[in-house]
């Protein structure tokens, strides 16, 4: 009786510690620019908003969960030819997730892996060069027309518009850029809007945008 009862024991642990092995994930952690200035110590020092289609240069952070990741690995199964991207520095929280930063600098696809031993998670990170909204016979519009009706039809569509006709808000100004454009990361050249050649106007009126379109078409 004391075998069996020790070999169920033996089967149950065994069980128990194949079951937490296979919980091993990884997903893509956003951080907003208010976060980026909560720690100096920390990983994250530029903002990042979550998704898995990002500009190439741009600064990602992924989040990798296991029962115990010490002995955690990451690695990248598959990148674009010619692709030199690495894995930054990581950082634990606590037993059970390890972050790290990745940046991709080749337009294509990345295979990203996290791995503790032999089980691991997996996760494809899409890297490209922004487009205009209407941009000739390649365009947001063109692939993603449904979402684009639906976005024309929200404030956020002519938000930069009307800001730079000065009817948005008094207290706008060139910090609200940012947040406010498409792709908008001064550590990357993607084609991102600060890659542009704007200059915040002295002025904002009723004809601001108009010459901001004759000048930076």
């Amino acid at each position: 009786m004391l075998k069996k009862s020790l070999l169920y024991l033996t089967v149950l642990l065994f069980c128990s510690s194949f079951a937490l092995a296979q919980t091993v994930s990884v997903t893509t952690y956003g951080i907003s620019p208010r976060d980026t200035e909560l720690s100096t110590t920390d990983i994250f020092d530029y903002a990042y908003n979550g998704l898995e289609n990002v500009g190439i240069g741009t600064k990602i952070y992924l989040k990798g969960t296991a029962a115990d990741v010490t002995t955690a690995m990451w690695s990248i199964t598959s990148k674009p030819a010619g692709s030199e991207a690495a894995f930054g520095t990581t950082q634990n929280s606590g037993t059970g997730i390890q972050y790290v930063s990745f940046a991709p600098d080749v337009v294509g696809k990345y295979v990203l892996q996290f791995s503790v031993g032999a089980v691991f998670g997996e996760i494809t990170i899409n890297a490209g060069t922004y487009l205009g909204y209407e941009s000739g016979t390649v365009s947001c519009v063109k692939c993603h027309s449904a979402t684009a009706e639906k976005w024309k039809g929200t404030g956020h569509s002519d938000m930069f518009n009307r800001a730079m006709n000065g009817t948005l808000s008094s207290y706008y100004s060139s910090a609200c850029v940012k947040c406010h454009t498409t792709g908008y990361d001064e550590n990357a050249n993607n084609n991102g809007f600060d890659d542009r050649d704007f200059v915040y106007p002295d002025q904002l009126n009723a004809e601001t945008w108009s010459k901001l379109l004759a000048g930076s078409p």
